[in-house]
């Protein structure tokens, strides 16, 4: 039953009369997506839906907007439905919209227009929207539409309709499907990830993973590769099994008067430890099959049996085996409800879903219309499609009759049904999913007529028992796995760094946007930020100290030999590839504090390519100085000069600049380069023109600050033009329009100032060149 009124809203007259007529015409009809008043999303748009109370009549608000859940099984076709509705031309009709298509009486009158959507819009349920006007709205003369000629089938197949709080199998999917932590649990994290892929897909930013969402995701998700568990059952452990089921005490049980198959409960014992050999490899699969019972008993049947597992003293509250052995508990009794255990059983003859998407095969008497419920269900469709084992047929067969059961149409929904029967563990995994995420499927399960029997609990937990003792054998790949391209290795973080090293770095870090001009005329230097990181290059690779000489001049560095016309060119710069490696050390360094007389040189944190050996002798290396003593030098943000001041001093340490009656040139070297540094920082005495743009006080306040104050404030810009569209507080009233006035105002002003940020960093760059050509 629809809300019509919920105290001081009502639901316009007309369709109330119409509601109340298709529930009398369909009594049984599926209800599930009838909707009237909006819920939270709707609410959020305001008067842009009609599903609001945005008509008023006196001091009550009118919703002129009805949802009827499409349910061709029962006899309510809603494409039928609509396309009466169309040709009847009821003047009180403002638009009906069903599966992605839309008419109107207003613009293109009556005729069927693309909404463009994406798939899944308005697909488990027609939308019919009245006019505004009173006379209308509130008409409540009968409604004229013409049901007879619509098809009857099936219910169409979606996966439940899933919101932070969520828990069970389809969490598990969802998360599969978005690319994070498959834990079952729609936590802030999972809320997160969906609402992000809204926003990426012109969606509905509302969290709420509904049939429109859920279609779009499927599309968009390339199916992941048809990948066999990594490992398989050894021949002795299905031995072990099949004996246990032999000697079980329900291989002597009776169903109906009857004792299943041997070959059945063999088969099952096997399927059982095969699908728990892939949870403990953490297979998508078998990790919905043994998920917790999320408590939706519409779509998980272990939810719809939950009286019936208490009274059995079954506990399916948490996630594991314990969940996966009475999920293959409630399948047993299943497919002695469905088949009578015979893996080759074809459609019920007294039915009539005689096409290649409905007809029913097999040990569950499952049909292919069910592969949307779940994007595993496609997934195990081309796995076992492919795969080169006889999946359990073997076992399945023994007591049963061998005989050919037709099969019904043609394309992938035909290879379904003839997968069911002669891959008998395909039929007992897709209907595992399908359990979890479409009780409805299987009459037996809505009926409450499978049992659920100890003995096939007993009898399960000894094959765990006998799967957790043995070692997995590794399967080896009939399908090509996915190629993942292999991520570098993290460098570690060290406790210290060589002090000369974490020089270098800090200049590197503050130069790296962009290098230096090119001062090669001043004093036979090249480029500055070269010079440093070729000199840091070639002493991390080599192991090798450096010198404040290698810094103020280092030595040429031969180029690379040519390749080979035929080889491929090198890719990249060694130098591009060396500083995303080096600066999250200095990063973590630098906000940490360093203490550079302990622990190990950074050039023991990387392993040198090999190198071919040497032509010609080599002389022994120098002898090692002795060790030097340097104090602490704890490293604080920001940057200032009295640090760089320290670090010279480090550097003319190690290399003796800074001693009493050390090398004057040296000394002097070094002063010139931590002077160009300085300049690069911003110490010079006076701003230049762009800097000082506003004068020397205001460019001196907003100095190495402007493109920060820029990028966030054009951040904060965008967030606010979109914040009524996220934040349903914000959706109405004088804010809702205050706020994107005022972001469409910053916006230009914060990019601006960051674009200044920017060409003063070119000025200070400039700067720094200039003082070292002329230093």
């Amino acid at each position: 039953m629809v809300q019509k009124t919920d105290g001081q809203d009502r639901l316009a007259r007309s369709l109330e009369t119409l509601i109340d007529d298709i529930d009398r015409r369909i009594p049984n009809r599926d209800r599930h997506n009838d909707g009237t008043f909006g819920d939270a999303r709707h609410r959020a748009l305001g008067d842009k839906t009609d599903h609001n109370p945005h008509v008023h009549l006196g001091a009550a608000g009118i919703v002129t907007a009805l949802d009827v859940t499409h349910d061709p099984e029962s006899g309510f076709d809603a494409g039928t439905f609509a396309e009466s509705l169309r040709t009847e031309k009821d003047r009180r009709i403002k638009y009906v919209i069903f599966n992605g298509r839309i008419f109107s009486s207003v613009k293109e009158p009556w005729t069927w227009r693309d909404r463009n959507q994406g798939p899944g819009d308005h697909s488990e349920h027609v939308h019919i929207s009245v006019l505004d006007d009173p006379a209308l709205y509130d008409d409540t003369t009968p409604w004229a539409y013409d049901l007879t000629g619509a098809p009857s089938g099936p219910r169409p197949v979606f996966p439940p309709k899933l919101s932070l709080g969520d828990k069970g199998a389809a969490v598990i999917d969802l998360q599969t499907l978005l690319g994070i932590e498959a834990d079952g649990d729609f936590g802030e994290d999972t809320d997160a990830a969906v609402r992000a892929f809204q926003q990426r897909n012109n969606l509905f930013v509302d969290g709420i993973v509904g049939s429109h969402t859920w279609a779009i995701l499927m599309a968009s998700t390339p199916m992941r590769p048809a990948m066999a568990s990594g490992a398989i059952l050894s021949a002795k452990a299905v031995e072990d099994i099949l004996d246990l089921a032999a000697g079980s005490a329900l291989i002597k049980q009776k169903w109906s008067g009857s004792l299943a198959p041997r070959g059945y409960i063999k088969g099952m014992a096997v399927a059982f430890a095969h699908v728990y050999t892939k949870w403990k490899a953490r297979d998508p699969a078998a990790l919905m099959m043994a998920a917790a019972d999320g408590g939706k008993e519409g779509t998980d049947a272990l939810s719809w049996y939950a009286s019936e597992f208490r009274a059995a003293g079954m506990d399916n509250s948490a996630t594991g085996p314990q969940t996966l052995r009475h999920l293959f508990v409630l399948l047993i009794g299943l497919g002695m409800r469905e088949s009578g255990g015979r893996y080759n059983e074809g459609r019920d003859t007294t039915a009539s879903n005689t096409d290649a998407d409905t007809a029913e095969a097999g040990l569950f008497q499952m049909s292919w219309n069910a592969r949307s419920a779940s994007a595993e269900l496609p997934r195990l469709f081309a796995l076992h499609s492919r795969a080169a084992d006889d999946g359990l047929l073997s076992i399945f067969q023994e007591g049963v009759r061998a005989r050919a059961t037709a099969n019904f149409g043609t394309g992938e929904g035909v290879a379904y049904q003839q997968l069911c029967k002669a891959r008998p563990l395909f039929a007992v995994e897709t209907a595992g999913i399908a359990l979890r995420v479409l009780r409805r499927h299987f009459g037996p399960i809505n009926r409450r007529e499978a049992e659920i029997r100890p003995e096939a609990e007993a009898l399960l937990l000894k094959v765990q028992e006998v799967v957790d003792l043995m070692v997995l054998v590794p399967r080896p790949q009939e399908v090509p796995a996915e190629h993942i391209p292999q991520q570098p290795a993290p460098l570690p973080i060290p406790g210290s760094v060589d002090p000369m090293h974490l020089l270098l770095l800090v200049m590197a870090a503050i130069l790296k946007d962009k290098p230096m001009q090119d001062i090669s005329g001043a004093q036979g230097q090249g480029d500055l930020l070269t010079n440093i990181l070729f000199t840091v290059l070639r002493s991390v690779l080599s192991g090798g100290s450096i010198e404040a000489r290698d810094l103020v001049a280092p030595s040429p560095v031969a180029p690379p030999p040519p390749p080979a016309p035929s080889a491929p060119a090198a890719a990249g710069d060694p130098l591009a590839a060396l500083l995303p490696a080096l600066m999250p050390m200095l990063l973590q360094a630098l906000l940490r504090g360093l203490a550079p007389q302990s622990g190990a040189p950074l050039s023991q944190l990387i392993v040198p390519a090999p190198q071919p050996p040497p032509a010609t002798p080599v002389a022994p290396p120098p002898a090692p100085k002795p060790a030097l003593t340097v104090s602490p030098v704890p490293i604080a943000l920001p940057l200032d000069a009295s640090l760089l001041k320290q670090l010279s001093d480090l550097v003319g340490a190690l290399s003796g600049g800074a001693t009493a009656g050390g090398d004057a040139a040296s000394a002097e070297r070094i002063k010139t380069t931590v002077a160009a540094l300085l300049n690069v920082i911003g110490k010079s005495q006076k701003l230049g023109p762009v800097n000082g743009a506003l004068g020397q006080t205001v460019g001196r306040m907003l100095d190495g600050k402007k493109s920060a104050i820029g990028i966030i404030g054009a951040l904060a810009s965008g967030v606010l033009e979109v914040l009524p569209q996220v934040v349903p507080a914000l959706a109405t009233g004088p804010v809702a329009s205050l706020l994107p006035s005022i972001g469409g105002l910053g916006l230009p002003v914060f990019l601006a100032m960051t674009a200044w940020g920017f060409l003063g960093k070119l000025e200070k760059w400039t700067g720094a060149a200039q003082q070292a050509r002329t230093g």
